[in-house]
């Protein structure tokens, strides 16, 4: 029997909790993905998720028109990665949630439905991050029409919500 081995494809994802800190409410849930230029951290997700609104409206997405102000979601431990521990980071960088901390892509903004949010240095000292930009692939592929996929990212809230430790 062969053995199974973990991928790193898999340890770059992150489940992603948009959460608005006063009440402590889970809002919506996500995926993102860890991603490194030039020495920084990032987690990679979409405008939608950070704002709780429809890029192409501004509606609101939820129907108590709620809005998060931090993300929760689990950064692996450095010596043990099947190891996780949940942390915050918030998404403003003050309290009116005016002045956001993503960086949105400069010319088409919202409408390209992605964001970066840059990782504190403390998380960076304290987790193992597997940005999805250092992991190897294999340059040899061919991909071709039919071809099987596999995508990873957490399309269902329950996934990972209060199943593992927390800070």
């Amino acid at each position: 029997m062969a053995a199974i081995r973990r991928d790193a494809k898999s340890f770059a994802t992150h489940h992603l909790h948009m959460c608005f800190r006063e009440t402590n409410t889970v809002l919506a849930s996500g995926t993102g993905f860890a991603y490194e230029k030039d020495g920084i951290n990032y987690l990679v997700t979409t405008w939608h998720n950070v704002t709780g609104r429809d890029p192409g409206t501004g509606a609101c997405l939820s129907g108590s028109l709620a809005v998060p102000d931090m993300v929760s979601t689990m950064f692996r431990e450095i010596q043990q990665p099947a190891s996780c521990r949940r942390e915050e980071l918030a998404l403003y960088r003050d309290s009116r949630m005016t002045k956001p901390r993503w960086y949105e892509h400069p010319q088409h903004g919202k409408s390209m439905d992605v964001v970066v949010i840059p990782v504190s240095e403390r998380i960076c000292t304290n987790y193992r991050l597997f940005a999805i930009n250092a992991i190897g692939f294999d340059r040899n592929y061919k991909e071709e029409v039919a071809d099987e996929s596999f995508v990873i990212g957490y399309p269902f809230a329950e996934t990972t919500h209060d199943s593992v430790s927390t800070n």
